[in-house]
């Protein structure tokens, strides 16, 4: 068993993981640290930019492996399967349906909440650690936009 070591940009080093983590846990982690890995360009025209504001958000009777809020002020949920899960399409859908139907009853205060538990956490990227849900919205504005409409 291996582990995964981080080192960031002041040369300091964390431990990731001392578990040799499956592909799945590979993948996962990689669309949380690099939202732009999913090629969203393909599902729509816009050039839309997307920031992880949680992973494994309890929704319904499952967890959203990853949740991106996009510079559209639109909610992203990725269910990360390998191909060879045994899982068919049609029960990932269904669970991905279900987990975006849940967070469609959220209010914006408990987004809010969520996405800091998140930013507090180890398993935030580097980049997003100690950082609100607020200064996400203003990293994704546009000079036309304001943070209150991007939340409504």
């Amino acid at each position: 068993m291996g582990s995964i070591i981080v080192r960031d940009e002041n040369g300091d080093t964390r431990v990731l993981s001392s578990e040799s983590p499956s592909y799945e846990e590979i993948l996962k982690r990689s669309v949380v640290d690099i939202p732009r890995l999913i090629p969203m360009d393909l599902i729509s025209d816009d050039d839309v930019v997307h920031v992880t504001i949680g992973q494994e958000w309890r929704a319904g009777s499952g967890r959203a492996d990853v949740v991106l809020l996009g510079s559209d002020a639109i909610i992203t949920v990725v269910e990360t399967k390998l191909k060879r899960n045994p899982e068919s399409r049609r029960e990932v859908i269904a669970q991905v349906l279900e987990y975006g139907a849940y967070l469609t009853e959220w209010t914006i205060a408990e987004i809010s909440q969520r996405a800091s538990e998140f930013f507090q956490s180890e398993s935030a990227p580097l980049e997003l650690q100690g950082k609100s849900l607020n200064d996400i919205f203003s990293s994704l504005l546009t000079e036309d936009d304001d943070v209150d409409s991007f939340k409504t």
